[in-house]
């Protein structure tokens, strides 16, 4: 059992504490209720129209089939009647026409099931702003201002990554919690950020990305892995846990659209190592560094500011052999602020996760 050692501090909502505030909100639960009343019935009534007249598509269709059939017959037995030809070739387009009609009407109840989905976790998400604003309004003893309901970054389910993938493809370790346990504790800076699109860089059974998505579903999440394994991991840990995730097979950060992205999260490969083993096609190519366990990291920062949006905020994972120190003096270079936001000792390993923002 590995002997972990947290040396990070932080702040977390008494459930005792909250429980005898919320347990009768009938406010809430009006507008709540009322958000859904208002959205649910027209996304039911539309998915039932397109249900309807995708069943009629499909019996005009065999319908068709059919007096095509007859008429192949007819032409056939009756070759003194060449008019035929003309009506057959017309329905032939014809069922053409509804074999397209169908595929669309089939795209949009798809569609339409996503809103349902999205509905849900907008009142999901409706639900806990309610909250939030009922203690603060309840709340206000010596006028001071509540903090906001905490949320917790859950740890996603993994159980579908055999011993086999973990040959491929970096199993969550020291670092990988280290990470959530960050965002975890930022995430009433991030609520407030309201970001966007969020990136991961590296996301190997993509742990951290999952985790964001299921907090933060409004936001657009997406993630980078130079190892193709690794992006149909991440994938699958996505759909597992009911999360929406784009993942690119890709080196670092390459092709993102400049100043888009408000929240970029990358746990490096940081282990001091040979440089040649940075290009290994082995597993080892998941933890190695090169020179200071810093090659890797290094080409990253030069990219941060080209890609990270003017509010955005950039959470990264070192050890003390990276020296954190010289990273920082690289960030303020390019004029960004450097704070530790968790640290832990874990083995022989001295482990940070580093906040960078733009200076103001």
């Amino acid at each position: 059992m590995m002997d972990v050692e947290t040396e990070s501090t932080g702040t977390g909502t008494s459930v005792e504490e909250t429980t005898e505030n919320l347990c009768d909100n009938p406010t809430r639960d009006t507008l709540a209720e009322g958000l859904m009343g208002l959205l649910k019935p027209t996304v039911d009534r539309l998915d039932e129209r397109v249900r309807a007249t995708r069943i009629s598509q499909l019996e005009l269709k065999q319908e068709l089939d059919s007096v095509l059939d007859e008429l192949k017959k007819i032409a056939e037995s009756q070759k003194s009647l060449p008019i035929l030809d003309e009506y057959v070739k017309k329905l032939m387009v014809s069922k053409q026409k509804i074999t397209i009609v169908s595929a669309l009407l089939q795209n949009s109840q798809e569609r339409l099931n996503k809103i349902h989905e999205t509905v849900a976790k907008e009142s999901a998400r409706r639900r806990i702003i309610l909250e939030t604003e009922e203690l603060a309004s309840t709340s206000g003893v010596n006028k001071k201002k509540p903090k906001m309901t905490k949320l917790l970054m859950d740890t996603p389910i993994l159980s579908h990554i055999t011993q086999s993938d973990y040959l491929t493809v970096y199993e969550p370790a020291e670092d990988s919690y280290l990470m959530l346990d960050a965002l975890e504790k930022e995430i009433d800076v991030i609520q407030e950020l309201q970001p966007v699109v969020c990136l991961e860089v590296g996301s190997g059974s993509g742990i951290n990305i999952t985790a964001f998505s299921k907090v933060f579903p409004s936001c657009f999440c997406f993630c980078t892995d130079i190892n193709r394994r690794a992006c149909e991991i991440t994938l699958a840990t996505s759909k597992l846990n009911d999360t929406v995730i784009e993942c690119i097979n890709a080196d670092l950060m390459k092709n993102i659209r400049p100043n888009s992205v408000d929240i970029l999260i990358f746990n490096p490969p940081y282990v001091v190592t040979e440089s040649l083993e940075i290009k290994s096609s082995k597993i080892s190519r998941a933890w190695a560094g090169g020179i200071k366990g810093r090659e890797v990291i290094d080409n990253f920062l030069k990219i941060v500011p080209d890609v990270l949006s003017e509010k955005g905020i950039c959470y990264m994972l070192v050890i003390d052999e990276n020296k954190p120190e010289e990273i920082t003096n690289i960030m303020s270079d390019m004029l960004f602020d450097t704070t530790i936001v968790v640290k832990r000792k874990a083995w022989n390993e001295k482990l940070k996760v580093l906040k960078f923002s733009r200076n103001g």
